[in-house]
């Protein structure tokens, strides 16, 4: 490697797009600094770990620390009621992973929150094995 080169790998500019949302008093800031987020995960981070045993941990430490932040914004959304928005990142994250409870609860409030209850059912009912006990009360409690 020649020194006179700055290197960014796809592990550092998820730490640094971190760091900024955690920085960043701003709302909107935020929004954009998550939305950059978003467009920096395509596809998977550490993508030749299926091949290399060795960075397994390191993929599933880095997937799960993306999940989190989506989860924080989906928080952020909720509190400006952009139950639309949600529904989209819910989606994607979901896409990642498809057994977090969180994420599907979160999807289901916000299709709810949109007027859909017949959509919300649907997905509650392919999504009831993920959820908590207490996610399941306060869901039913809405239909």
């Amino acid at each position: 490697m020649n020194p006179a080169y700055t290197i960014y790998t796809d592990v550092d500019r998820l730490e640094g797009a971190c760091k900024r949302i955690e920085a960043s008093a701003k709302t909107e800031s935020k929004k954009r600094l998550y939305e950059g987020l978003i467009n920096l995960y395509k596809g998977g981070l550490l993508a030749s770990h299926e091949t290399n045993s060795w960075l397994l941990p390191k993929a599933t430490y880095y997937q799960n620390r993306y999940i989190q932040y989506l989860k924080k914004y989906i928080d952020l959304l909720n509190s400006q009621r952009e139950y639309f928005e949600i529904q989209r990142i819910a989606v994607e994250a979901l896409a990642i992973d498809g057994h977090d409870g969180d994420l599907h609860y979160s999807l289901i409030n916000a299709i709810l929150d949109q007027g859909n209850k017949s959509v919300a059912r649907i997905h509650y009912k392919q999504a009831e094995q993920y959820l908590s006990d207490e996610q399941k009360e306060a869901l039913q409690a809405r239909f």
